[in-house]
């Protein structure tokens, strides 16, 4: 009775150990397939379309001179702009910045991304994906080859104060152009890349 109790009980050890290993392949697996699905979505949104571009520039709120060079501290607003260079109009969006706008940060010598304002994470993950009841989205037209510069987006409205480094913004515009994706109508989206440096 001991004999078989002793090997029940490695028995089990075994089968317990191997279940936790398998979890753990499963959980690593899932993860880096989430990050590698994530980072290749965004990667492959385009900045132009039949003509129409979507770009921005930097400034630090006082002057209105583009730069990609901030101190510590220093206000640094984004400003989002479409160019329509086709021959037809160009539905645009103006309404909720949040869900219009998707940013994403990184620094150099840093493989993740930097994550959202703690206190503006989750309002920001929710209206990224929905602007909420009642706000309508409507569609407003950029004449052809025409050109429509946006209000100024805050960085410091979806980050912490940034420490000194280089950096690498993205940023993904949702459009009031609906086109047909793998089978589903959605907005078409348009990112634009931008580098820059804070300094002490």
């Amino acid at each position: 009775m001991i004999i078989k109790a002793i090997i029940t009980t490695t028995l089990f050890k075994q089968s317990w150990m191997d279940g936790k290993a398998n979890f753990l392949t499963k959980l690593v697996l899932l993860l880096a397939l989430s990050l590698t699905v994530g980072a290749s979505s965004f990667a492959q949104t385009p900045s132009t379309y039949n003509g129409v571009s979507f770009s921005f520039t930097l400034t630090n709120g006082v002057s209105e001179v583009s730069t990609t060079t901030f101190h510590v501290g220093e206000a640094i607003l984004v400003h989002p702009k479409i160019d329509n260079g086709s021959d037809a109009l160009f539905d645009y969006m103006v309404q909720d910045e949040y869900y219009l706008y998707r940013f994403d940060l990184t620094k150099a010598g840093r493989s993740l991304a930097i994550p959202y304002r703690s206190d503006r994470s989750t309002l920001l993950s929710i209206r990224e994906e929905d602007p909420g009841i009642g706000r309508k989205m409507i569609p407003d037209p950029i004449m052809p080859n025409e050109s429509m510069t946006f209000g100024a987006l805050k960085l410091a409205d979806r980050y912490d104060s940034l420490v000194p480094g280089t950096y690498k913004l993205n940023v993904e515009y949702k459009t009031g152009k609906i086109i047909e994706s793998n089978g589903t109508f959605e907005r078409l989206r348009l990112m634009y890349e931008v580098s820059f440096k804070v300094v002490p």
